[in-house]
């Protein structure tokens, strides 16, 4: 063979393997696959309830959301707790202790109510600070208290003291 047909043959072979190596790449291979990258943390979370449980696995809390309302309940280990209720027409916020009583405030339709309740079982209420409703023992008749009132009440439930 020529020397001069040397170089030819070399390049011809340089072209032919570049051109099988493409083609082939083309059929065999498909595309490169690169690494994905890390997805970012969730910043978000959506679910109709959370629970919170203790060390031991015991309920210390929940929000749930459900039939227009939202609610949160947080219990501690002494029998403490605190409820909040966020619903279309209303709010409340109680907390207190099994033991010792509980405070209640509410916003509704009537106006705003702070109540303080006994430790009994069923609690019973003892002082309502804000718009009170009030059923007189005698007369049967039901009494509205503005905003301004405090109503206190002995161990029976009676009212012993109000103003205005």
């Amino acid at each position: 063979m020529p020397k001069h047909h040397y170089g030819k043959t070399v390049l011809l072979a340089l072209c032919a393997g570049l051109i099988g190596g493409m083609v082939s790449s083309q059929f065999f291979f498909g595309r490169p696959v690169f690494a994905e990258k890390k997805p970012p943390h969730e910043t978000v979370v959506r679910a109709e309830l959370f629970e919170l449980v203790d060390e031991d696995g015991n309920l210390r809390g929940s929000l749930a959301a459900g039939q227009g309302a939202v609610t949160l309940r947080l219990a501690g280990k002494r029998s403490t707790f605190l409820n909040g209720f966020l619903g279309r027409n209303a709010a409340s916020i109680e907390l207190g202790s099994y033991a010792k009583g509980k405070i209640n405030i509410l916003v509704d339709k009537e106006g705003l109510q702070l109540r303080l309740f006994d430790q009994l079982e069923p609690p019973r209420i003892r002082a309502v600070l804000g718009n009170a409703t009030l059923k007189n023992e005698d007369s049967g008749r039901i009494e509205d208290r503005a905003a301004s009132s405090l109503v206190l009440f002995d161990e029976s439930g009676k009212v012993f003291w109000k103003v205005p």
